[in-house]
Formats: C-alpha cells, structure tokens, sequence
C-alpha cells in the first residue's frame, strides 16, 4: 500500500494516482478524470520497481471499480429490491386469535389470550362475531382490521352469536405491551444449546489453523513458536465464555441478556490474558521479516487506514451485497445477528455501558492483541509480510462466524489492521481502527 519514500517522482505520482483512484467511490466523476491521467502518464522506456507496483495496483483496483460502476447501473435499475417495507406502527387489539385454516374465513374466535381484554369483556371460545359497532363483519380478515382502525382505550360493542343466543360484548381494546425484562431476567423459554452447530462453527478456523501449522514445519525462512500460543488463546477464550454461559444458565434458570453480556466480557478478558501468556511461553523477540514495510508515523497511518477501510469496504459491500441479490435475492448478505438482537434489546443503562465497553473497548483491545500483536509478526518472519496479512486475516474472519456474504467485508477490515501493524510496528493503530469500525456499528445499531 502507501510508501512513504519513493525512489523517483513517476513512482510518486502513480501512488498519488492509486489514492485518487480510491476516492472515486465518493465522486464517480473523478473515475474518467483518474483515467485519463493514468493513461497519460504511461511513457515508453524503463520504471522503477516501485512505480511498476503502484501501477499494477492502480489498473487493477480500476478494473474492480468498472465492476462497481455496473452494480451501481444495476442497482439503479431495480431500486424496488432495495426497498424497505416501513415498519408497520402497534395497533390495538382485544386479545382473540381465528382459526388459522385459510380455508376458514368465517370470524369465529378460536383462542382467548389469558388478561386481555377479550376475556376481562366475556368473550369464550366459539364466538362467531357478527357485528363490531354495527357493522356487519364479513370474515375473519375484516374483524381484524376492524379491530385495528379503531384507537387504543376506546370501547367497542360486539355483537356475537353463542350456541343459540345473540350477545353484545362492550370491551375496550388496547395496544400489545411491549417486552420490558431486566438485565438478568432469564427469557421466557430458552431452547437448549445447539452443541453441535457451536463444533461446527470451529471445523473451519481450525482446519485453517491445522494447515498453516503444517506448512510453517516445512516451510518457513525461521522457525517461530507460534501455533500452540495461537490456540492457547483463542480455545481457552473460548472455554471462559461457554463456562460463564452455563454457570449462568444453571443459577438463573435460563438465559439473559445480562448472562451473555458477562460471558462476552469473560471471553475477551481471558483472550487478552491469554495472549500474554502465549507470548511468554512462545517467546517475545520475534526476528524481522525478511521485507519489511517502511515504518509510518501512527497519525499518518491513522489516516490511511482509515481511508482504506472506508473505501474498500464500501466497494466490496456494493459487489457482495449485489451479486446477493442477483443470484440469491439478498436472502445471505447478513449482518451480525448476535449482536444486533444483543444491541437492540432493553438493557438499561448499565447494560449499555457494558454492552460499550466490551464490543468497542475490551474486545478490539483483546482481538489486536492476538491477531495483530502475537500473530501477524510471527507469520510475518517466517513466510513475508503478504502472507502475514493474507494468512492472519483469513483466521480472523473465520473465527468471526457471521452467515452471508458479510464475511469478505470482515475479511477487507482485518487485512487494513495487519497492514496498519505491519507499518507502525505496534498495536495502538490497529486497535483504534478497530476500535473505531466496531463503535461505528455499534452506534448505528443502538440509535436505530
């Protein structure tokens, strides 16, 4: 990426021509203008390595963007697949359900809802409602909406017919309650823990693992300590969250947001001790890559890094989540489940704080400290810096198991950290980029 020296100024201004390229997924006007100037500044006769490599970097980063310009044509061909239903507003109800055969239009009540107002009002099951205010009612459809024009608290006469006998039911409906638990109130029902979709989830990473650690016995330029530090870390994270999930489980009768809050917190606070321990068992002097990245000042890093996440991941989240609805009709551009049901549930203040601390603070913090801070380096001497950056995003995406196609998009954020330690020679910009994509999200999730 960005190299702050530059051997000759044709090198200079193919990077200054990459960067610009970069900027045209904010201005789609400047895309002719960039190339232009690329093909002006083509000259006969011999370049620089490093001019060779902005260029190569430049022509192919156009030709994703010519990718993104026809999604963008796609896109704005279809604009209806991209259209949000609005969210339909709570409207009142008496508390009474119909036979849920389609076959069976006719209005006849087939549950009463146990405290609602139905059965404060005397309604039973087998009432055929025949009128709502004097209006004839036509099947069960139209006493539904009849039921939901009406306004909250306002007293409605039934006309229903039982056995043999005609009765007015005068009842006043309400709006549905709105679920209000405390932090560590367990749900209602909590299904039993799906243990063998949780193995499943870790055949992938760990097969990864299994292989690299394989190829690094044969083929490394030194030898590095690596793999058993790696899955002391990440296994024992692992162990601490399953272990608080059930200690809670078990003492509370069920799950709760609070539980899964705390083993979140129990997950990232092992892996950050965790990793200091595999890198004092593996072994803190770590040789140098046999070709470094020139350092970077941590605030110009910031910077770039910033720009780099920003933009590759709005190309890649154009290409993924258009090629989703083209050929699965956006049934796999997932976001995070998890954390948007944990986000956007009633925490209270002090869940929220925590649900901060732990998704924005705490787990960047843990996370760069192993992925970044104990392994990109030791990847880094043994195979090269691209093979670090490739290698160690990929176990970091795969040990982040979200459904879809939101996985490259994990993917693209990993390897902007791996470049941002790689360039800066400490964790500290990694971690705020990290710190500033989750915080980002999480912000997004908790103000919608």
């Amino acid at each position: 990426m960005e190299n702050e020296t530059t051997s000759s100024n044709p090198a200079a201004s193919a990077r200054l021509q990459f960067h610009l390229a970069l900027l045209t997924v904010f201005l789609p006007l400047m895309w002719p203008i960039v190339a232009g100037l690329a093909l002006i500044s083509r000259k006969p006769g011999p370049s620089s390595p490093e001019q060779r490599t902005w260029k190569r970097r430049l022509w192919a980063l156009m030709a994703v963007d010519v990718l993104v310009l026809a999604c963008f044509g796609w896109i704005a061909a279809h604009q209806e697949r991209f259209e949000r239903p609005s969210r339909e507003p709570d409207r009142p109800r008496i508390g009474v359900a119909w036979d849920p055969d389609p076959a069976r239009t006719e209005p006849r009540i087939r549950m009463v809802l146990p405290g609602s107002p139905a059965e404060k009002a005397g309604f039973q099951v087998g009432d055929l409602v025949e009128k709502i205010d004097g209006a004839a009612v036509a099947d069960k459809t139209d006493a539904t909406e009849k039921i939901r024009s009406g306004e909250a608290g306002l007293t409605r006469t039934f006309t229903v017919r039982r056995d043999e006998a005609v009765l007015d039911l005068a009842v006043a409906a309400e709006l549905p309650p709105r679920e209000q638990r405390r932090l560590f109130e367990p749900q209602p029902s909590t299904p039993p823990m799906d243990w063998r979709a949780a193995s499943l989830s870790f055949v992938p990473p760990l097969a990864v693992v299994a292989l690299a650690a394989l190829v690094s016995r044969f083929r490394h330029r030194v030898a590095v300590v690596t793999w058993r530090g790696f899955l002391l870390a990440i296994l024992g994270s692992f162990a601490a969250a399953l272990a608080a999930a059930l200690l809670f489980r078990s003492l509370q009768g069920g799950a709760s947001r609070g539980a899964v809050l705390i083993g979140l917190f129990f997950q990232m606070a092992t892996l950050l001790g965790l990793t200091r321990v595999a890198t004092a068992w593996c072994g803190r002097d770590v040789p140098r890559p046999p070709d470094p990245l020139p350092p970077l000042a941590p605030v110009r890093a910031t910077l770039l890094g910033a720009l780099y996440l920003v933009t590759f991941m709005l190309r890649t989240m154009t290409l993924i989540w258009t090629l989703d609805q083209i050929f699965f009709s956006g049934t796999n551009t997932s976001q995070t489940p998890g954390l948007e049901v944990l986000a956007t549930s009633s925490l209270g203040v002090w869940g929220t704080l925590l649900f901060l601390f732990v998704v924005v603070i705490l787990g960047p913090l843990a996370e760069e400290s192993l992925f970044r801070g104990f392994l990109v380096p030791r990847l880094a001497a043994m195979w090269g810096t691209p093979a670090s950056m490739v290698v160690s995003s990929l176990i970091f995406t795969l040990f982040h198991p979200y459904p879809g196609l939101v996985l490259p998009i994990v993917f693209v954020y990993g390897f902007v950290f791996a470049w941002a330690r790689l360039r800066t020679g400490g964790i500290l910009v990694p971690f705020v980029l990290h710190l500033a994509v989750n915080g980002l999200v999480s912000a997004v999730i908790l103000l919608r």
